[in-house]
């Protein structure tokens, strides 16, 4: 029975989700300013502002939350990918198996928030679970997308009148 290596690739990513959670405010703060600095939205000296003291400043840091943030979504949106695929890799679409990628993801954004509790500088809000949701979510009804497209053309091949020999 070959291993099923979306699984593998859950767990390497819940590691990567981890890794970027156990990093300091400091650093996650810096690592979305060089991001915007690249894209051209905000100069090098600007990186790294911890407290906004005036406008420009405030609009850079709701421009790195907002990286942030979409950083979560997007970390997510992959967990969900992955957690559909494993879960519906030999047994198909069934409420069951999408209920389990379900919890599964919303476990680790409820434990990825209690980590940050405990790392400095970060906090834990119950509002970024929801947003982890909102990628999770999207991940899993990208699968669930596919599944079923993939059920409906071997539903219409299967069934097609049209004849491929000579």
């Amino acid at each position: 029975m070959k291993p099923n290596v979306f699984w593998i690739a859950v767990i390497l990513w819940i590691g990567v989700i981890f890794y970027f959670t156990s990093q300091p405010a400091e650093i996650s703060r810096k690592q979305s300013g060089e991001l915007l600095e690249k894209a051209g939205v905000i100069e090098e000296s600007e990186v790294d502002i911890s407290v906004p003291k005036n406008n420009r400043e405030t609009y850079v840091a709701k421009a790195q939350n907002i990286i942030r943030k979409s950083a979560h979504v997007i970390e997510y949106l992959m967990l969900g990918i992955l957690a559909a695929m494993a879960v519906t890799y030999k047994q198909g679409l069934r409420v069951l198996n999408i209920t389990v990628s379900f919890v599964l993801c919303l476990a680790i954004a409820s434990l990825d928030e209690f980590i940050q509790k405990f790392v400095p500088g970060r906090g834990s809000l119950i509002s970024d679970v929801g947003i982890d949701a909102i990628g999770f979510c999207v991940g899993i009804a990208i699968i669930i997308l596919i599944e079923l497209v993939v059920m409906y053309i071997g539903k219409y091949r299967g069934n097609s009148k049209i004849s491929t020999s000579g």
